[in-house]
């Protein structure tokens, strides 16, 4: 998986800068954006890719299968929040906060990508189930 560090930060950074400039180019009306969950999802979506690309390359089929969960969850989750509007892990939020599922997508799509290698980088472990 991924043991370097400093990737994941610099994989973070550019999410955490990336992910509100998405947001203010394709939801401009949301006025208020703050939260990590945008993060959450880059993070999520780069270890779970990490993780499947490792197990492949080991031939880890449980390693495998629980890759592909941990991905389609995350791909239901935000399917889930972007249909009804609610959190899947928040259960009281404030009357004025809502969830904003394009800074998941951003945040997920980050994480995949930096997954696989970045642009013009791939991982062929990954990109044999998962082409770009």
């Amino acid at each position: 998986m991924c043991r370097d560090p400093m990737k994941t930060g610099i994989v973070l950074g550019l999410a955490s800068l990336i992910i509100p400039l998405g947001i203010y180019g394709l939801q401009p009306d949301l006025i208020y954006y703050r939260g990590l969950s945008g993060l959450d999802s880059t993070l999520f979506a780069f270890l779970a890719i990490k993780l499947f690309s490792t197990m492949k390359r080991e031939g880890d089929r449980g390693g495998l299968l629980l890759g592909t969960v941990l991905l389609a969850g995350l791909c239901f989750k935000i399917a889930y929040e972007a249909v009804t509007g609610n959190a899947v892990c928040v259960a009281n939020m404030a009357p004025d906060v809502i969830v904003v599922p394009l800074a998941h997508i951003i945040g997920a799509g980050i994480g995949l990508l930096a997954g696989l290698g970045g642009p013009g980088k791939t991982d062929s472990a990954a990109v044999e189930v998962f082409p770009v």
